[in-house]
């Protein structure tokens, strides 16, 4: 399996004029889930959209959704078992780090309880 890294950022996709937004976009969820197909293209998103974004707001949730495709689109995954390992990746990273972020939380709750200090982060479920 060979992962190719593309120049794409989330810049590129600011800079795309409006006329060219919507075939720039569909490109990029082509190369994220790896098929032309937009039935199969929402099915791939939406499952991975699913497993990192449950309780996000609105706005992070098209921060993710965009980091999720250019992230996807950089694996660029052939056919569907690739996307598969791709949208895994993706949810395992997400959910990795969002663990690590509770954890921090909580080591400074308890330092912060510790040493009686009452204005220090909460814990945010």
């Amino acid at each position: 399996m060979g992962y190719q890294v593309t120049d794409q950022t989330d810049e590129d996709l600011k800079q795309v004029s409006h006329s060219d937004e919507d075939a720039h976009v569909k490109k990029m969820v082509t190369a994220a889930t790896g098929t032309t197909s937009p039935s199969l293209q929402s099915y791939r998103m939406e499952q991975v959209m699913e497993a990192i974004s449950p309780d996000r707001s609105p706005e992070d949730y098209a921060a993710a959704q965009l980091a999720a495709i250019l992230t996807m689109a950089e694996i660029s995954p052939r056919h569907g078992i690739e996307t598969m390992i791709a949208g895994q990746m993706v949810a395992l990273k997400d959910a990795g780090m969002d663990s690590l972020k509770r954890a921090s939380y909580a080591r400074m709750h308890t330092v912060f309880a510790a040493f009686d200090i009452s204005h220090g982060p909460s814990l945010k479920g």
